[in-house]
């Protein structure tokens, strides 16, 4: 599975105080933002664990319906798979 992580090499001093890793998301950026009503930019910086960003509660809308929208749609995957199995 992939995971999302910083490119960036950060000194120990420079750790990014709220890292937020995720599966990587089957909806593009713009399609998350759509759903929650945010700007695709936002997005982005919190799937990135932007430092600069603040904790809000948009950005943390962004990262509840991110990891809902993975784990519904794995759920449903699962779910057909055991309907169509042959």
């Amino acid at each position: 599975m992939f995971v999302f992580s910083n490119v960036h090499i950060m000194q120990d001093n420079q750790k990014n105080e709220n890292p937020f890793v995720l599966k990587r998301s089957r909806l593009s950026s713009a399609q998350l933002a759509e759903v929650v009503g945010v700007s695709e930019s936002l997005v982005k910086k919190v799937r990135t664990g932007d430092r600069g960003l603040k904790k809000t509660v948009a950005s943390e809308a962004v990262k509840t319906a991110d990891h809902l929208l993975y784990e519904g749609e794995n759920a449903l995957i699962e779910a057909v798979k055991k309907m169509v199995r042959l």
